[in-house]
């Protein structure tokens, strides 16, 4: 096993990895950066061009705990679990 990227992340909880119509995702579900809950969870995009990963979009989350993907009827659909806020009330 060879160390391709390091990825930054915040507390991540889970990856999902998927492909749509031949190109390669990664999403990483963070779930706490050390402060709070409420942060920005990232979807990587495989840029074949550079041959590494590249943000493809932030998505705000609440202590994130799990990505899914899954298509219906030939559209794709990308889910987030958020867990916890920090506020048990």
């Amino acid at each position: 096993l060879v160390e391709h990227r390091r990825v930054n992340t915040s507390g991540a909880y889970n990856w999902e990895h998927f492909a749509i119509e031949g190109v390669h995702y990664l999403a990483v579900a963070n779930h706490y950066d050390g402060e709070r809950h409420n942060i920005e969870s990232v979807v990587y995009r495989w840029d074949y061009t550079t041959g590494d990963l590249v943000e493809h979009r932030r998505v705000n989350t609440t202590g994130a705990s799990h990505w899914k993907h899954f298509e219906i009827d030939k559209m794709h659909y990308l889910a987030v679990a958020n867990m916890y806020d920090g506020d048990y009330e």
